[in-house]
This record gives structure tokens, C-alpha cells and sequence, in this order.
């Protein structure tokens, strides 16, 4: 038997050969599948190595490309791909394959997952989690439910556990569609699968960055600034912390210059919503 580490597990709404490629050759539409996919497949790849010899099953053809998609950014947070997971140079990612290694606070992580009653604790947070922790049944048995464990259906995209809206807009740069201003912060709210593991309370405060206030409530997804698998490393515009890469369907370049983030000056130049950032 294959040692279980050693297994490289790809979830994705969409096809496998998209990834990281730029939003003008993606063909997709605004879930992330193309056009005429059955909205309700899952494509799933597992990789298994054994003593340097790879097996590939895949339930959808494969095309590699040329190793630098997955690096270049921004992507398309639909689109993103579990292989991001993985440690790559000074990028950033939820800690799935790898122990979670951050040197930044992270004032707003739980000590405990929330069950899905979003009160009592389940399950403690450690320095690595599951892929199951963001993609299981949305009733399953180990977070509190009556249901399987596993993700085997949700009510929710995706095969997420607990609810989470990604923004939405017809044209880059223009305005969001599904705003959700002011949002509850209830298990039912837009955001509860974010409030599994992050208490929301203290993301409001301003106390890892200075506009998420600002932002949150005035109806801005999580998923405008920030991608839920991680980013493969930095770029020539985007420092590559906190999990910071903007969504490609979403914003837009601010005239000539590159969508663009930094840390350091927690500033960013690109257009969102029709207004410009410099």
C-alpha cells in the first residue's frame, strides 16, 4: 500500500486543463465549467507515487502546459486547483499538504473548528487541516450533523460544507452583482465556512488589515481579494502573502498598469466594482 502522504487529491468544479491560465483563454463561464459541462460533475485526479513511479487516474483528460501556470497571476478563484495547496517559493496556502509554516499573526484562527451550528467546538485546529474540512457533506456527522461524513453532497457549490458567496460581475472591473452589505455573521450568513475556522468578529476589527471593515460591509466577498487553495508563489505585481490574488472575473487592471498587491504598503492598484485603486 501507497503511504497516504504520498497521495496528491484534485477537487475542481471545472476543467483540469484551465488552470492558472489568463481569463482571455479560459472559455469558461462564471461558474468556472465551460459551456455544455454538466454543472454537477466533479472532475477528480489522484496522483499516486510509489518509489519514484507515478500512476495518474483522472476522470478528465490532462494537459500539463508549460509549468508556469499556477504561478502567473491573477487567477480565477473558480478555477483554482488543490495542487496549489503545496508549498511553493514565497507563496501562500491553506495548510492541507504541508504543516502550516506562516510567520504573520493570525489573530482571527480559532483555537477550534466550529461545528456546523457555528457554537459549539469540534474538532482542534492544529497545524494541518483536511481537504474534508472545507469539502464534506453538508450534514455530516463529525462537525454535528446526522449525515455521512465525507464529501458526498451539499446543498452548497462546490461540495462546501457550509455556505460561502463568491462575487460576482458581468464584465471585470464593473459592478459586483451579489453584493451582501453588511452581512450576517450567523452559521447562515455568506461567509460561514470562513467562520469555521476564523472568527469574523476580529477580521471586522481591522486587526490583520486595516480595510477589511470597509470592504466586508459594503458587500464584498472574501473571494475579491483572496484565494481559498493558495497561490503558487509571487509574481511580478503580488507579494504572495495571506493568500492574497484577486479574482480575474472580478477586477481589472487600472488602465495600464498590472493588477498589483503589497504588503508591506497594504496597497493595491486594479478596479473593482468601477472604482479605480491605486
Amino acid at each position: 500500500m501507497p503511504d497516504a502522504g504520498n497521495f496528491l487529491l484534485q477537487l475542481d468544479h471545472g476543467p483540469l486543463d484551465e488552470v492558472g491560465q489568463g481569463q482571455q483563454n479560459r472559455g469558461a463561464d462564471r461558474n468556472g465549467t465551460c459551456a455544455g459541462d454538466d454543472q454537477d460533475l466533479m472532475p477528480l485526479r489522484i496522483t499516486q507515487r510509489y518509489c519514484g513511479h507515478q500512476e495518474e487516474q483522472e476522470s478528465v483528460q490532462q494537459h500539463e502546459g508549460n509549468g508556469q501556470y499556477g504561478l502567473d497571476l491573477p487567477v480565477d478563484a473558480n478555477t483554482r486547483q488543490v495542487r496549489l495547496l503545496a508549498p511553493h517559493g514565497d507563496g501562500s496556502s491553506h495548510p492541507v499538504l504541508h504543516d502550516r509554516t506562516s510567520g504573520l499573526a493570525q489573530p482571527s484562527l480559532l483555537p477550534n473548528m466550529l461545528n456546523i451550528d457555528g457554537v459549539t467546538q469540534g474538532r482542534a485546529m492544529g497545524v494541518r487541516i483536511l481537504c474534508t474540512d472545507c469539502h464534506n457533506s453538508d450534514d455530516n456527522r463529525e462537525f454535528g450533523g446526522a449525515g455521512a461524513n465525507g464529501p458526498h453532497g451539499s446543498k452548497f457549490t462546490h461540495l462546501l460544507e457550509r455556505r460561502y458567496e463568491i462575487s460576482q460581475a458581468a464584465v471585470p472591473g464593473q459592478a459586483i452583482a451579489n453584493l451582501f452589505p453588511n452581512p450576517d455573521l450567523s452559521p447562515f450568513g455568506p461567509y460561514s465556512l470562513c467562520a469555521k475556522c476564523h472568527n469574523l468578529t476580529v477580521i471586522l476589527s481591522n486587526t490583520s488589515f486595516p480595510l477589511h471593515a470597509q470592504h466586508i460591509s459594503e458587500g464584498f466577498s472574501c473571494s475579491v481579494c483572496h484565494t481559498a487553495h493558495g497561490m503558487g508563489g509571487q509574481s511580478a505585481t503580488t507579494t504572495g502573502e495571506r493568500l492574497v490574488n484577486f479574482d480575474a472575473n472580478v477586477v481589472a487592471p487600472n488602465g495600464t498598469t498590472p493588477i498589483s498587491y503589497s504588503r508591506v504598503t497594504n496597497t493595491c492598484s486594479l478596479v473593482c466594482h468601477g472604482h479605480a485603486h491605486k
